[in-house]
């Protein structure tokens, strides 16, 4: 009928290391002693805080992840360095009419021809087929004008030459593909084409395949077909945003004057595509804010039942050390402590896991036509560590009116 005794004290392993443990306060080695009193208590609480802030921070990278995307991939230094991708009626020269007309036009300070294929395309490492776009630049010294390409990992510039293709780094993933690897494309006229790999770039929308001219006609048995071109464009016409009215615009009145030309069939500003994918993003945005606010709710909840538990059931002790004379902030003092140790422990580990779960929701949030970028920003390991203490403190406030209100006679009662 009465309750089960507790355990007997045992020697904790820093107590076995006598020139720290001598050197310890008495109320140091009291709170020493009642971390590692009751080790399910210990273990669960450092597991129930290090999966709250491994939420928030995989939650806060998540973010981050989105909205770093569009500096990524099209910023001043980013991945494409164009403004302004046209499509031809048919394949051009660099000494067609059309070409010549955009080469003078002083709107266009530089300009690129193409060749751009949409097929689709995969590897005998996976059954997964997926759409990406085949690039083939007229001049491959000229593509680093454009397009960067370069290594994630490394940052070292990769160069376009015929011993193999560079693909993007979303289509190596989907096709399980390494450097020195084979994926194939089917073109839309029924071809298999078998394509070696040289290297993988880094880009952050939408599928890409780089071949040089001479590795093009040699994997083809034909000449490319350059029906496309990029080009920048003026910044006052970029930022011309005076009226309201879109069509009176300097960059849609560039627009109109090229499409008016019958070799032109479409003309395409990558702000337009930034201002679509913006809106996407937006959207994903608000999502992700409702996915971190819900671990902020469930790590107050875990804190909040993780104390409740522990004062229950140290009700009595906690009534004896108050006869004893302690006021009530040593009483909540002596379970802040430990607290704060116990929360300082599940942040470090919550850290740790929180790259993971950063991963996990980078794997399952990525689509075909985006990849997010996978770096953790340092502030999201800061604003999760200081989401985590401040819901700390907020139930420490909340356990200390309830420890002040312990019934000592009550709590003191012999069970019978």
């Amino acid at each position: 009928m009465r309750p089960k005794a507790p355990k007997p004290g045992k020697r904790v392993l820093l107590e076995r290391i006598g020139f720290i443990w001598k050197h310890l306060s008495f109320t140091s080695k009291v709170t020493t002693r009642n971390l590692f009193r009751k080790k399910s208590r210990f273990v669960m609480t450092v597991l129930g805080i290090g999966g709250c802030t491994a939420l928030i921070l995989g939650s806060l990278g998540l973010y981050s992840s989105i909205n770093n995307l569009m500096k990524k991939q099209y910023d001043e230094n980013g991945i494409a360095n164009y403004d302004v991708q046209i499509v031809f009626s048919s394949n051009q020269t660099d000494d067609s009419p059309v070409m010549q007309t955009l080469k003078n036009d002083v709107r266009i300070p530089d300009i690129m021809l193409s060749s751009m294929l949409s097929v689709t395309g995969g590897s005998d490492r996976t059954d997964k087929v997926t759409d990406v776009y085949l690039f083939v630049p007229k001049n491959n010294t000229k593509l680093s004008d454009f397009v960067m390409l370069r290594n994630r990992q490394t940052g070292k510039e990769l160069v376009l030459d015929d011993k193999g293709a560079i693909i993007t780094e979303q289509f190596a993933k989907d096709t399980n593909t390494k450097e020195g690897d084979t994926v194939w494309i089917d073109t839309v006229d029924g071809k298999r084409i078998e394509i070696p790999v040289k290297g993988i770039t880094e880009n952050y929308t939408f599928s890409y395949i780089y071949l040089s001219e001479d590795l093009y006609q040699f994997l083809f048995q034909e000449p490319v077909g350059y029906n496309y071109a990029v080009g920048t464009v003026e910044q006052s016409i970029l930022d011309d945003s005076a009226s309201s009215d879109k069509k009176t615009t300097k960059k849609a009145a560039l627009a109109t004057e090229l499409m008016a030309n019958k070799s032109i069939n479409a003309v395409a500003y990558v702000s337009d595509t930034i201002d679509t994918l913006d809106e996407v993003i937006g959207v994903l945005s608000i999502i992700v804010m409702i996915f971190i606010v819900a671990a902020g709710v469930l790590a107050y909840i875990v804190l909040y039942n993780l104390n409740n538990i522990n004062i229950s059931e140290r009700q009595r002790e906690l009534a004896t050390i108050k006869v004893l004379g302690f006021h009530d902030k040593e009483v909540s003092a002596y379970v802040y402590r430990e607290n704060i140790i116990l929360t300082i422990f599940g942040i470090g580990l919550g850290m740790l896991l929180g790259i993971f779960v950063h991963k996990l929701l980078i794997t399952y949030c990525s689509v075909d036509t985006v990849m997010f970028v996978q770096n953790l920003s340092w502030y999201s390991y800061v604003i999760a560590a200081l989401m985590t203490a401040l819901f700390a403190v907020c139930v420490n406030g909340i356990m200390h009116k309830k420890m002040r209100n312990i019934d000592m006679v009550e709590s003191l009662k012999a069970i019978e």
